[in-house]
């Protein structure tokens, strides 16, 4: 369990530029680094034992991970807008009718993905998880 003063280290560790914290899930050995996604975005990027793979995301890939739903971002989208849904069941008279041609009318995609916009998001989420704990963390700028 990481402690209120780890959490405020790790917080100032990941708020520079390449700072990089390691944490112990398990077997795991989980890495957290700051680092950009693309030209104006910074993130917080989970390595799961020095690696990450997008596949690893998706629940309906060959390559899927378990680990990743407790410690990987949640994501989700609709199929079809609110927008596109009321068409559907105005043109087909109904909810169950547009269910009926659209089973999948109301559903949501939902993947996970390696990194994080902002810290106060991953310090929630991993605040959860009993099993984790500090190993070590370190500015590499």
């Amino acid at each position: 369990m990481i402690s209120k003063e780890q959490w405020d280290s790790i917080e100032q560790t990941l708020s520079m530029i390449h700072g990089r914290v390691e944490l112990e899930y398990g077997d795991h050995k989980i890495t957290l680094y700051r680092m950009a996604l693309d030209e104006c975005r910074l993130v917080i990027m989970v390595y799961i034992d020095g690696a990450y793979h997008p596949a690893w995301g998706f629940s309906s890939s060959k390559k899927y991970k378990p680990l990743v739903e407790s410690i990987w971002r949640r994501r989700t989208k609709a199929y079809y807008t609110q927008k596109q849904q009321k068409e559907f069941m105005k043109i087909w008279g109904g909810k169950r009718a547009a269910l009926k041609s659209f089973p999948r009318l109301f559903d949501k995609a939902v993947w996970f993905e390696p990194y994080f916009p902002k810290f106060s998001t991953i310090k929630s989420q991993y605040k959860k998880i009993e099993a984790l704990e500090l190993k070590d963390k370190e500015c590499l700028a």
